[in-house]
C-alpha cells in the first residue's frame, strides 16, 4: 500500500513537470456567474484559452491581475493570469506562471 501511494505521488509530481516545462502557460480568466440560479453550485465561470467552464469554488496559488471586457456589450470585470488549471471536482486549482521580471521592479 505504502509503494502505491509512493507511485501515486511521482506520477503527480511527473505531471507538474510536464506541465511546466513541455508546455505553453494557459489563458485562465475569472469571471462570477451572474446567470447562476439560486442553489446552483457552479457560481464561477473559469475560461482556459477561451473555453468556458463552470466551478463552485476556485483557489489561486501565484500571480494574478485584473482586467475588463465586453460581452454582450456589457462590462465585465475580471480576474486573469496565465497558468494552469487542475480540478478537484468542482473546485478549481490554479497555479499560475511566475510573475514577468519586469514586473518584479
Amino acid at each position: 500500500m505504502k509503494d502505491r501511494a509512493q507511485l501515486n505521488k511521482i506520477k503527480y509530481i511527473w505531471a507538474i513537470v510536464k506541465d511546466r516545462w513541455f508546455r505553453p502557460y494557459d489563458d485562465i480568466i475569472l469571471r462570477f456567474n451572474t446567470k447562476a440560479k439560486d442553489g446552483n453550485p457552479l457560481v464561477w465561470r473559469i475560461f482556459v484559452n477561451g473555453q468556458e467552464n463552470l466551478a463552485s469554488d476556485f483557489e489561486i496559488i501565484g500571480h494574478v491581475y485584473s482586467l475588463t471586457s465586453k460581452e454582450n456589450n456589457i462590462k465585465k470585470y475580471n480576474v486573469g493570469c496565465m497558468g494552469r488549471v487542475r480540478w478537484q471536482g468542482t473546485k478549481a486549482i490554479i497555479i499560475t506562471a511566475p510573475r514577468p521580471r519586469e514586473e518584479l521592479v
